[in-house]
Parts: structure tokens; sequence; C-alpha cells
């Protein structure tokens, strides 16, 4: 019974390691009773459980409950080897982290559950931080409490905020340098250069003939100010119901190959946000929707068909990650994948850049020709009536202004 236990406890370990390194998704290193007698290593229940039991003793399985059953998640070798090496509550403590996975625990919380005296439960927790088993995190919604999680893992979004925040704060900076290139990349597709205009025309020394003279008025500061390609030449907006500018994803996709953003995951949810605040400053409007090619659709990690999963894997040096690492890099990407992209939902919002005044037109430019007058650009036109303390026969700005005209 002994050495006949013993093989059938390793080659049940191996047959779910195996499958764990080798599954997608969340939970692919957890396994029920189900799975683990469809295995057929284990002649019974019974039987089974004798393994298990083995298993745990050596800390190679985790006992937890999903959807009301018992299941195990499979460690490793090197994570079993570290937790025989621990004291009683040095284990307590690191168990009870690990159960916590991505969201971690609050010492608080921690305290209750192990029942550990506060001395004895920092103790442990310094033991622990000092042997790189875990880790102190910033949580954005409880920036004063102290949470910790195993080293490997990756804090949920929940907790560290996402992009857009760093150290559990706001990173104002990245922000910033971020909005200024979408916004910029959204101006240049959002208006086509316009021709040179021949706005004037003027008789030659004889009197019979007219000499077009070509202004190119975007460079003449007599003239209206408008958006300024990077030709220096007037941009000129496209007609009703232009379905070309740019979508979420094609900024994303953009993003990407140009190489702005390194170690840092910007998923279509987080871009979308970043949007809203340039349309909420009056930077970009939205111009409706329209319908994305699926493959350069943005999913939570990726683009196109692939799932976040497949693209998340499709590095040339995955195979060279420690198991532990690809598992959390698949499960944080499946979770991301399901909470962003609704089923058959394939349009997206398209966004135009905002033309906003010139300087020199707020100031004193002549705009069109109803805001030449100074009426539309009075600062105390709700105040001008006849007889009132302002009117029309004695307002100062139509003498400068008619000065400025003659």
């Amino acid at each position: 019974m002994g050495p006949d236990l013993d093989r059938k406890v390793d080659e049940l370990y191996e047959r779910c390691s195996k499958e764990a390194d080798e599954g997608e998704g969340a939970h692919s290193d957890i396994f029920n009773q189900s799975d683990l007698l469809n295995m057929n290593i284990a002649s019974d229940v019974a039987d089974l459980m004798l393994i298990c039991q083995k298993l745990m003793s050596r800390n190679l399985f985790q006992v937890l409950t999903m959807d009301n059953q018992i299941c195990y998640r499979c460690r490793s070798r090197a994570d079993a080897q570290k937790m025989s090496l621990m004291n009683e509550r040095e284990y307590m403590v690191y168990t009870t982290i690990e159960a916590s996975t991505t969201t971690g625990i609050w010492t608080k919380t921690l305290a209750a559950r192990t029942n550990l005296h506060q001395s004895v439960l920092t103790k442990a927790l310094k033991y622990l931080e000092s042997k790189g088993y875990v880790k102190q995190i910033k949580s954005v919604k409880y920036p004063k409490r102290k949470i910790y999680m195993l080293k490997e893992l990756e804090p949920a979004e929940e907790v560290a905020g996402g992009p857009w925040f760093s150290d559990g704060e706001l990173d104002v900076d990245f922000i910033a340098s971020i909005a200024g290139l979408v916004e910029n990349h959204v101006r240049k597709l959002s208006w086509r250069d316009g021709p040179k205009l021949v706005v004037q025309k003027k008789r030659d020394a004889d009197g019979d003939e007219f000499d077009e003279l070509e202004i190119d008025y975007t460079r003449d500061s007599r003239f209206y100010h408008p958006a300024m390609s990077d030709k220096g030449r007037a941009m000129v907006p496209y007609p009703a119901g232009y379905k070309g500018f740019p979508t979420p994803s094609e900024i994303l996709n953009w993003i990407d190959a140009e190489g702005f953003i390194q170690n840092k995951d910007i998923t279509l949810l987080d871009m979308n946000a970043l949007l809203d605040v340039l349309v909420y400053d009056g930077k970009i409007e939205r111009m409706g929707r329209r319908e994305v090619d699926p493959a350069l659709r943005w999913s939570a990690s990726g683009k196109g068909a692939k799932t976040a999963i497949d693209m998340d894997m499709d590095d040339e040096d995955e195979d060279d990650l420690p198991a532990k690492k690809r598992k959390t890099r698949k499960a944080a990407a499946a979770a991301a994948a399901v909470q962003e992209l609704p089923e058959g939902d394939d349009m997206e919002d398209m966004y135009r850049w905002v033309k906003r005044p010139h300087d020199e037109d707020l100031e004193n430019g002549p705009g069109n020709g109803f805001s030449e007058a100074p009426c539309s650009r009075c600062p105390v036109f709700k105040l001008c009536e006849e007889g009132g303390p302002v009117d029309a026969r004695s307002c100062e700005y139509f003498g400068q202004w008619l000065e400025n005209e003659a």
C-alpha cells in the first residue's frame, strides 16, 4: 500500500501540474473531485482522499471551496519547499495571505482570521517580507490601510487602480503626457488640409484685366486663424456623415505601434476613460459610432480576434517564464476580458478634435463678418439698451472699432 500510494501521489501531482501549466483561464490550477477521478489514477473516492491528504501534508495541494464544492489548487514544488521551512505562525499567516489572491488582505482582517496577537503577526509578516514571500501594496480605495499579498502576484485593478495610478496614487504627469499625445493624434485625423485660396483680386495697370493674388490666409494675421496642419496649411472639416474619425481601438493601435507606453497595459476601458476626460475638457467631441474591424479591435490586453489570453501568451519568451507567472498573467487577462468586451458589440465611438479660437482672435481678431462688429464681443452687452447705462449712441467701442477700420 505504501509504495503504491507514493507512486499515485507523484503521478497525480505531475498530471495536475502539467494541466495547470498548459491550461488557460483564471482557474486552470484548480481541480475538483470529478476532475481528479477522471484522471484514472485513483481507484475510487476513498483512494483519492488518501492521495489528496498526502499531497496536502507535503504542501503540494491547497484546499479551497468553489461553487460549494471542495477543490484543490496545485502548488509548485518550490512553494511547497519554502512553506515546509516556516514555523506554525508564519505558515498560518502565509496561507491566509495566499487565499486572498490578487485582492490582498488588510492586516486587521488578517489578525482576525489567524487569531494572532499583533506583535506575533508583525513578526511573522516581517519574516515573510524579508524572504520575499509577501509584499505590502497600496489600495486606491483604502490608501491608509496596510494590505498584503503574495510577492509574485499583481494587484487586481480594483486595488491598484489601473494604468493611471502609480503606487496607489494618481499619476498626473503620465495621464497628461498620454492625453496630449492622444489629442494631437485625433487632431491630425479630424480635419484635412485646405487649398490656398484666392481671396483678393486687383486690376492691372491698364485697368482692363484682373490679376489673381493668392494669399495663404493661415499665415496672414489680418484674417481669421483656422486650425493648422503640420504642413502649415489651413485645416478644413470633413463633409457631414464622414466615418473616418478615430475610435478608441484605433488610437490604442497607434499607441502600441509607436511604443509610447512601456511596462503598462492600457485596456479599452482605460482609453475610454481618458477620452471622456478630453471630452469633458472640451478638447475633443464624439461624432457618433461605427463598426470596428475585429482584427483591429482591442480586448483587455490586446487587439484583434485573439482573446486577451492569446495576446498575452504570444511573446516569444513566454516559455521562459515561471509557471506561476504564466498562470497569473493568464488569470488577469481572462478576468479583464470578461469585464471589458460585451459579446456581439463591434461598435465604438468616433472622436473629432475641437477647433478652439486662436488667442489673437479672442483678443482683437476680426473673426467672421458678424463678429467684426463690437456688439458680438461686448463685455457689457446685457446692459446695453436705449436710455440704459450703456447704449449704442454713446458706445466707446464703436468709436475704437471705426478708427481701427479706417
